[in-house]
């Protein structure tokens, strides 16, 4: 799944350059499967945790967390699920620095 939650950015980039980097990503991910024999793979629960607490702790000191708005970027609970807080360099990752 591509451009999925808290994936748009919010201050500069646009959806084909998060889309872009999306891909370049899981390409990065398959190469690396391929080369290591490994059929599948799971992300760790502790490690999207503390990427979803560190999406919260940014998100609480921007505008999209300003409260008493009702709108389409916010869930039920009043959690941003739309807009990532990173910078576009920061968002910007890949697996072959890692490999």
């Amino acid at each position: 799944m591509l451009y999925g939650p808290n994936t748009q950015f919010g201050h500069g980039g646009s959806l084909f350059s998060i889309v872009e980097m999306q891909m370049q990503y899981v390409m990065d991910i398959l190469k690396l499967m391929f080369n290591r024999g490994v059929a599948a793979l799971e992300v760790r629960g502790d490690v999207a945790d503390r990427y979803n607490d560190e999406v919260d702790r940014r998100h609480a000191n921007m505008v999209w967390s300003h409260p008493g708005m009702d709108v389409y970027y916010r869930n039920s609970r009043g959690r941003v699920v739309v807009t990532n807080p990173f910078r576009v360099v920061e968002f910007e990752v890949s697996c072959e620095a890692r490999s």
